[in-house]
C-alpha cells in the first residue's frame, strides 16, 4: 500500500474518529461510561477501519458487541 493511499485512510480514521460524527455518538449514548473512538489497522490483509469503546461499565457489557 503506497503512502498516499495510508494518509487518506489516516485522516478517515482521524475524521471518523471525532465527536461530531454520527458513529461515534451513537456509541457514547449505548456506552455512556465508554471512552469511544476508532483506529486504522494495517496489519491484515485489507486495511480495516475499527471502532471500540473502552471503560464499558458492567452494566453496558451486554451492549458491547453493538
Amino acid at each position: 500500500m503506497d503512502a498516499d493511499t495510508v494518509n487518506a485512510l489516516d485522516m478517515l480514521t482521524t475524521l471518523l474518529g471525532s465527536p461530531s460524527f454520527p458513529v461515534i455518538q451513537a456509541l457514547k449514548e449505548a456506552l455512556p461510561t465508554a471512552t469511544c473512538s476508532c483506529s486504522l489497522t494495517l496489519d491484515t490483509p485489507e486495511p480495516a477501519i475499527v471502532f471500540f469503546a473502552e471503560g464499558v461499565d458492567e452494566a453496558e457489557e451486554s451492549l458491547a458487541e453493538i
